[in-house]
């Protein structure tokens, strides 16, 4: 499967079933507003591997078997992509004004440390109403 950005919140369901376990693109791990996926690929490819070796060695590769694989990739990366995907849904709903203050803000900001957390984080602190919704996640 190809890289995409995400254009929902990621699959509900999990990304496991009986027999199935999907690492990074293939289970929506993409970041919706970057559309990086290289190293969440990676990471859920880590722990997949670590579940994995537990199942070869009991032979169990059942849904149940699995859970601790969903479980480490949304402890680790749930929180951040979700917050990622509504900041994506918000800002694809602004007028042109109010981007260009946005664009403004952030050329001018003292962000020591570009990433989508610090970006959102000036965001609010001038315009908390572009974060309304999901200012809790930032």
């Amino acid at each position: 499967m190809g890289g995409f950005v995400s254009t929902c919140p990621g699959l509900e369901d999990g990304a496991i079933a009986d027999n199935i376990l999907l690492i990074g693109d293939a289970a929506r791990i993409i970041d919706p507003i970057t559309g990086g996926g290289i190293c969440h690929a990676c990471r859920t490819g880590m722990y997949a591997g670590k579940v994995l070796t537990e199942c070869a060695k009991t032979g169990d590769y059942s849904k149940e078997a699995l859970k601790p694989y969903e479980k480490m990739w949304r402890d680790r990366m749930e929180d951040k992509l979700y917050r990622n995907w509504w900041a994506k849904e918000r800002l694809a709903t602004l007028d042109d004004e109010t981007i260009n203050k946005l664009m403004k803000l952030i050329s001018t900001a003292d962000i020591k440390n570009v990433t989508v957390y610090n970006l959102l984080k000036a965001i609010k602190e001038k315009f908390p109403k572009v974060v309304e919704g999901f200012e809790d996640l930032i």
